[in-house]
C-alpha cells in the first residue's frame, strides 16, 4: 500500500486487476458452465438443475465443470490489463484537474471513478 498522497504505478494496478479478474472468472466458471448447458440442452423449455449437474458429471466427471477454463483465464488477462490501465490513467487525469486540498472534490472524483469501473464491468 502506498503512502498517502503518492500514487501507485499503473502496472501495479494492472497486475492486481488481472489477478482479480482471473480469480473471478475461474471462481464463476462452474456456474457459467451450468448456465450454458441449461440454455443449450433445452432452449425455451423447462430444465431441472439436477439433470444438468448429472449430465455434466456423466460426460466429463468433475472436470467437466471447468472444461475450457484455461482459455477464458488466459483471455481475460489482456482485457483486465487494458481496463485497469485506462482506469489508472483516468484517475491521474482527474487528480490533476481537481485540487487535492478540497475533500468534496476528492470524494466526487472517487464516486466518478467507481461508477466508471462498474460501467466497464457490465
Amino acid at each position: 500500500m502506498g503512502r498517502v498522497g503518492h500514487e501507485q504505478p499503473w502496472w501495479k494496478h494492472s497486475v492486481a486487476g488481472s489477478c482479480a479478474g482471473v480469480m473471478e472468472h475461474i471462481g464463476m466458471y462452474p456456474l457459467d458452465t451450468i448456465k450454458t448447458h441449461m440454455q443449450a440442452l433445452r432452449p425455451g423449455g423447462q430444465v431441472h438443475l439436477s439433470d444438468i449437474l448429472r449430465t455434466i458429471a456423466e460426460e466429463n466427471g468433475g472436470r467437466g465443470f471447468m472444461r475450457g477454463c484455461s482459455a477464458i483465464a488466459s483471455g481475460c488477462v489482456p482485457a483486465h490489463v487494458a481496463m485497469f490501465t485506462s482506469l489508472s490513467s483516468q484517475s491521474r487525469i482527474l487528480a490533476a484537474a481537481v485540487a487535492p486540498e478540497n475533500w468534496i472534490q476528492r470524494e466526487l472524483r472517487s464516486v466518478v471513478l467507481r461508477q466508471q469501473y462498474v460501467m466497464m464491468r457490465f
